[in-house]
């Protein structure tokens, strides 16, 4: 099969960036604290240009950072003028301090001289305060990034390299399990495809009893699934007890990448596809997975589903897209992602998209191209609504260090509509409130519903099997002319 073609910029999810001191700041001050606010300041006012966000300006940015500052102590007063930063308080007004010519549309280019004015501005009101004298370097910078980025990017985060979750010691292995816990033991209601414990034929249902001789009864699904891990190729005993009845197992732990748990049909040539997030290579285990059920139509289950790389987004939706725009991401480097041709070996596959509040990011991206193109019904609740691409920034080696989350692109769907706040609205809403009834009753009423304003919810399948969501799912694909109609259904206001 020839590759699809896809055609624009595929940017990652979120970038890092360990920045040594900074070359474009023309000198370096001589006060530790005013040094420390001038490489923040360079290394984060790349932040600002959010090109379509009108509010995110330079001069916001300057008034958040230095206000954060100036109402530590209410003498203190500061203003950001056209051509300078004034700062009053104890002692009569200081002097202006110069920001550069065109500072306000020229920040990338003049980074460097407007940290060097930030810094001069904070050593001002430090030497005018007390309050603000006595505190620590960093409590300083932090206070001011956290206004700055506060007043631009909502969505920003501030936070110290100590607070972070340490990074793994070596890379772990695992056997490919997704477990319940329940009083017996351990349920198994996933088995990620291609895994260890796929290979050894353990299903969904089945009861772990016991890891390495130890029994998993009464514990927390996450303790059982730690037992389970350990350095590759280490061995693992397993004691298993599902519809064959009870058996031992010995599998060999190896790295486990979560593509897609392991395809289950449900009658009638369709099957039940639930990738563990969009990881790279999705495209082509889901084109498999449908050729080996020989698929005469799919449910793409992406409930809990937290996204991943926006160019997976691509992968996966050009194989039901035949030609046009998939997604794009504005901000500072807009992209649109497009269809340019190739192969569409799913173009015809009848499909449906489930998803809850707990799908977010590139996931909901997926069901949003799928779903603009008219190429899939979307079922469940409205989505999470995390539609932001972010950069971070690290201001130092020090776990006490900042780092600085900040929003350099954000998702749109193909029309043009962002996924940030508003998420996806499912063409059938499961979540509001219904007379119980059979599913073949149940489509049309749902399909009687406006679109729009449907509740968001976790719809987590049970342990045991398919719920409602995936039987709705199976029922709307068994009906050809509901199908349509849910296709064929106008946008949500």
């Amino acid at each position: 099969m020839r590759p699809s073609l896809l055609r624009g910029t595929l940017p990652a999810l979120a970038l890092a960036c360990g920045c040594a001191a900074s070359p474009l700041l023309p000198e370096r001050p001589s006060d530790p604290v005013e040094a420390r606010m001038a490489t923040a300041v360079e290394k984060t006012l790349f932040a600002v240009p959010m090109a379509d966000e009108r509010e995110a300006t330079v001069r916001a940015y300057l008034e958040g950072g230095l206000s954060a500052l100036a109402v530590r102590d209410p003498v203190l007063r500061v203003a950001v003028l056209d051509r300078a930063i004034r700062v009053g308080g104890p002692g009569g007004e200081h002097s202006p301090i110069p920001l550069p010519g065109g500072w306000e549309e020229g920040a990338d280019r003049l980074r460097g001289e407007i940290a060097l004015a930030v810094a001069r501005a904070v050593g001002e009101l430090r030497r005018r305060s007390p309050a603000l004298a006595a505190l620590p370097p960093g409590t300083v910078e932090e206070l001011f990034l956290r206004g700055a980025l506060g007043r631009i990017d909502p969505e920003g985060l501030v936070h110290r390299a100590r607070d972070l979750p340490p990074p793994a010691a070596r890379p772990a292995g695992s056997v490919g399990l997704v477990l319940h816990a329940t009083p017996a033991g351990a349920e198994v209601i996933g088995v990620l495809a291609g895994s260890p414990a796929d290979e050894a034929g353990i299903e969904r249902g089945a009861l772990l009893l016991a890891v390495d001789g130890r029994s998993t009864a009464g514990l927390p699904a996450p303790a059982v699934e730690a037992r389970l891990q350990g350095e590759l190729g280490s061995r693992v005993q397993l004691e298993v007890r599902g519809r064959t009845g009870r058996r031992a197992l010995e599998l060999s732990r190896r790295r486990v990448v979560p593509v897609l748990g392991r395809p289950e049909r449900l009658g009638a040539g369709l099957v039940w596809l639930r990738p563990h997030g969009l990881a790279g290579g999705l495209g082509r285990v889901l084109l498999q997975a449908v050729r080996d059920a020989a698929g005469a139509g799919a449910v793409l289950d992406l409930r809990g589903n937290p996204g991943g790389p926006p160019a997976v987004v691509g992968e996966v939706a050009g194989l039901f897209v035949e030609r046009g725009r998939l997604y794009a991401v504005a901000g500072r480097d807009p992209a649109v992602v497009e269809k340019a041709g190739g192969e569409t070996p799913l173009a015809h596959l009848p499909l449906v998209v489930l998803v809850d509040e707990a799908t977010a990011g590139s996931a909901e991206l997926l069901a949003a191209s799928l779903q603009d193109h008219r190429r899939a019904a979307v079922v469940g609740s409205r989505t999470a609504g995390r539609g932001v691409i972010q950069v971070t920034h690290e201001l130092g080696p020090s776990p006490d260090d900042l780092q600085i989350r900040v929003t350099a692109g954000r998702l749109a769907r193909p029309g043009g509509a962002r996924i940030q706040g508003a998420g996806v609205q499912p063409d059938l809403c499961t979540t509001h409130p219904q007379p119980s009834g059979s599913d073949g009753e149940e489509l049309p009423r749902l399909l009687a519903l406006p679109r729009g304003d449907c509740p968001r919810r976790r719809l987590e399948p049970p342990p045991g099997g398919p719920d409602r969501e995936v039987a709705l799912a199976a029922s709307l694909l068994r009906s050809p002319a509901l199908l349509e109609q849910a296709l064929r259904r106008p946008p949500a206001r």
